[in-house]
């Protein structure tokens, strides 16, 4: 009888045991299981970042692109007004001469 009782002991504890490692195991499972979620996510954090960086890097450097050729058409404007306005000058100063030499030639007919 008391055989019986210590093999029934031995078996229920037997049965705890193996309940507890099995909980342990499942525990272990999951802690690993959230692990790798977390791992997931921060890797999904880390590529959206990284993407929205390149974005943003992009869109920086077609702007300076655009600002520089901005920059240039400002330049090549400014530069051709300045042409026109010298060229106009010469010209007025061209004038400005022929007149003086047409005033001088008359002054000259007019005193002979």
């Amino acid at each position: 009888m008391l055989k019986e009782q210590e093999l029934k002991q031995l078996e229920r504890n037997e049965e705890l045991v193996m309940d507890r490692l099995a909980r342990e195991d499942a525990a272990a499972r999951e802690r690993a299981e959230m692990q790798m979620k977390k791992k997931l996510e921060t890797a999904m954090k880390v590529e959206e970042a990284r993407a929205k960086s390149e974005e943003q890097i992009s869109a920086a450097q077609h702007e300076k692109e655009l600002e520089i050729q901005r920059m240039k058409e400002n330049m090549k404007a400014e530069t051709l007004k300045a042409e026109a306005m010298a060229k106009a000058e010469a010209e007025r100063m061209n004038e400005d001469v022929k007149l003086r030499m047409m005033k001088a030639e008359a002054e000259q007919r007019r005193i002979r």
